[in-house]
């Protein structure tokens, strides 16, 4: 990230820094939908099996 962000002279972690504070984590997660799903109610606290059909 360094390295595509600037030129080596400049300062760049606070740019760094920001780009990583706002990037949703949520994105890099990949898989069978249902995967993606309980991932994310998992990670928002929320009661996984609720609603869930099997």
């Amino acid at each position: 990230m360094l390295t595509v962000i600037g030129k080596k002279q400049e300062e760049k972690s606070g740019r760094v820094l920001d780009a990583i504070t706002n990037l949703n984590f949520f994105d890099l997660v990949d898989g069978h939908p249902v995967a993606r799903w309980m991932i994310k109610r998992f990670i928002t606290h929320k009661n996984i099996f609720n609603g869930f059909v099997m």
